[in-house]
């Protein structure tokens, strides 16, 4: 069997297999080394339990263990930003410990690669023979329409003071449907500054992704040396069985479409998609697939819907956010999550 793609989705498919017989080659690992994902490195409490509860105890022992390496920061303020609104959630607000993680995601893709390659062996040229498992959607992302492809930027700039505070916006005066995010990585005193926004909305208004980022800077007053920029395409849509399974190969992580809509967020299901693929865990799978098809329906509400409507849901939630116990929250977890924590 041969895997292609080393990063969270194909190392835990190794990792769960465990087997001798499996190859793995990674195009960008063998050509030019490890290379920086345009990820924000994000892991909210709620991703956290989920992969603890349904992993098996040895292989969350390892993923924790590189998560705890390669974090950034332990994330205590969730700051929502709109048009007119600006709240912030403490996670004593929500009797948490942490409101989740900020990772060095190069760091982890390293951690999870290196200990999934004591059972595999990394090959320097792709000989298909047999069954192809593809992680990386790079090389073969989901034929998702094009109004689902969205085009993310995101850049590393030096910051002279960081907090353990992450920030996601909207607002709809510069992009309809796409977001805003700042992720701190304390550790390295630089702030992960990103947008992401459909690909169709920036075609049809005739400005880059780089252009609307710029907006979103200047009006929250971001400022500072880039150190770093990359960019991607996410297959954002609807997830559909088709994604999974094609040719007769398996497709997991983003390349099988196990991706948040709303968020982007993809490390959670990248592991989960790994790991249920690598079992016959079908119903690891028709869990995340009903995550993201509830999260990409609300985000077809946030495309109608008017800013100050999504500025007041927001508000009405932080109000609430007293009331709001820990196992009703976990009982509408996708929807809260998503509007809420949206990591």
């Amino acid at each position: 069997m041969l895997v292609l793609g080393l990063g969270p989705a194909g190392s835990t498919y190794v990792l769960t297999s465990r087997s001798p017989t499996i190859r793995v080659y990674d195009l960008y690992l063998a050509k030019y080394g490890r290379t920086r994902s345009c990820c924000a490195g994000g892991l909210g409490f709620a991703a956290l339990e989920e992969l603890g509860s349904t992993l098996p105890q040895p292989l969350w022992e390892t993923v924790k263990n590189c998560i705890h390496r390669c974090t950034e920061t332990d994330v205590s303020v969730f700051t929502y930003v709109g048009e007119g609104l600006r709240v912030s959630v403490d996670k004593h607000d929500l009797g948490l410990r942490s409101l989740g993680v900020v990772m060095d995601r190069y760091c982890f893709d390293t951690c999870l690669a290196s200990e999934a390659l004591r059972w595999a062996a990394f090959v320097k040229e792709p000989k298909v023979e047999g069954r192809v498992v593809y992680a990386t959607g790079y090389s073969d992302p989901p034929p998702v329409p094009r109004k689902d492809l969205e085009v993310v930027i995101q850049q590393w700039i030096n910051a002279e003071r960081t907090s353990d505070e992450i920030t996601i916006s909207i607002v709809k005066r510069y992009s309809r449907v796409g977001y805003f995010w700042i992720f701190p990585e304390i550790r390295s005193g630089v702030l992960k500054v990103g947008v992401g926004e459909s690909l169709d909305n920036l075609l049809k208004r005739g400005v880059t992704v780089r252009e609307v980022l710029e907006k979103y800077k200047e009006r929250l007053k971001v400022r500072g040396k880039v150190v770093r920029e990359c960019g991607a395409v996410l297959p954002l849509g609807k997830w559909r069985e088709k994604y999974m399974r094609r040719g007769g190969n398996i497709y997991i992580g983003t390349a099988g479409g196990f991706i948040n809509p709303l968020t982007g967020a993809g490390i959670k299901m990248a592991i989960l998609s790994g790991y249920a693929l690598a079992t016959g865990r079908m119903d690891v799978v028709e869990r995340m697939k009903k995550e993201i098809n509830r999260s990409y329906m609300l985000k077809q509400w946030l495309r109608i819907l008017p800013q100050r409507k999504i500025d007041s849901a927001v508000e009405f939630l932080y109000g609430a956010r007293g009331w709001i116990d820990r196992e009703k929250m976990f009982g509408f977890r996708n929807l809260v999550l998503a509007v809420l924590a949206l990591l």
